[in-house]
């Protein structure tokens, strides 16, 4: 819902198009783009009511719906509204056994990362960070935390 992050994935070719919900209806904006269909796949990582409505919302009939977002309150499912889509449902937690191969393929450059950190700073100015990204102030995507400074 942050319209500067959106921006720099789409800029960074990780998306092809960014929908902020604050600005456009998505799923109606999803129809739009596919002929009525709606979206083959949607991935929910935030973890949050208003993403998770929406990446039901807008996936097509007979899609798949990846659910990854950490919820801290549990989620309705609107049986009597989805079960005529026929969508797979699948959630869990990041395989970690997997981060090696994602480290080597980064090492390797085939996966560029390095537009996400916008900010570094040393340990001792680590309140300033949480506030700066938890916050999302000054279009803040990761911050880094460097060796500590005296």
């Amino acid at each position: 819902m942050v319209q500067s992050r959106l921006d720099e994935a789409v800029k960074n070719g990780v998306a092809d198009i960014g929908l902020n919900p604050n600005m456009v209806n998505v799923p109606e904006a999803i129809k739009e783009l596919t002929n009525g269909r709606g979206a083959d796949r949607t991935i929910e990582a935030v973890g949050a009511k208003g993403t998770y409505e929406l990446a039901l919302d807008s996936v097509r009939a007979g899609g798949n719906v990846s659910l990854l977002g950490v919820f801290e309150q549990p989620q309705v499912l609107a049986m009597n509204e989805l079960w005529i889509k026929n969508i797979t449902i699948k959630m869990g937690l990041v395989n970690a056994n997997r981060i090696p191969e994602l480290i080597n393929l980064i090492r390797a450059g085939k996966i560029n990362m390095n537009y996400l950190i916008t900010h570094r700073a040393p340990l001792n100015d680590i309140l300033k960070g949480y506030d700066v990204f938890g916050g999302k102030k000054e279009n803040c995507l990761k911050w880094v935390v460097t060796p500590y400074e005296k």
